[in-house]
């Protein structure tokens, strides 16, 4: 059936012409997609695939369909915006994934060399501090520890 009956028959609503349709493109389309999509699941595309060919029927129906392209060239833009959009879809959730697993691991893990060293500072700062009078321990305690200013440490 060539696309000009095929177009009839589907705006008159003829199911087996919607069939042939889907049966004649579905492999061309999943090869496409697949080599350029090779980052999707095959069961993925396949639906698209059948997203796509239940859009395309709409269309026809809806008088969208223009005729301008062939209905192969139709299929494969309307497929191709579809799996742009998941593939969009599936970056910004990777995106956001990678960036909380990556705060939670810099959270939570803990880092030898990190606590060595923190230790190490630690007990360099408490070292110089008992080399300090009173007066100077005192008024680094309260500005480092008990955050006041200049001037409250004054009065």
């Amino acid at each position: 059936m060539n696309e000009k009956k095929i177009i009839s028959a589907l705006t008159n609503g003829d199911t087996n012409a919607l069939k042939q349709v889907y049966h004649h493109y579905r492999q061309p389309f999943i090869l496409w997609s697949a080599a350029r999509f090779s980052h999707l699941d095959k069961t993925v595309i396949e639906d698209v695939y059948s997203d796509l060919v239940l859009d395309f029927y709409e269309n026809i129906r809806k008088g969208k369909y223009k005729k301008q392209a062939s209905i192969k060239t139709y299929l494969f833009t309307l497929g191709r915006n579809k799996l742009i959009n998941i593939t969009k879809k599936n970056a910004m959730h990777y995106t956001k994934e990678t960036a909380i697993v990556s705060d939670l691991e810099r959270r939570t893990t803990v880092n030898p060399i990190r606590e060595q060293q923190l230790g190490e500072n630690k007990a360099i700062v408490q070292e110089m501090m008992g080399e300090l009078c009173s007066d100077c321990q005192r008024v680094l305690t309260l500005f480092y520890y008990h955050n006041l200013s200049m001037s409250e440490i004054a009065e």
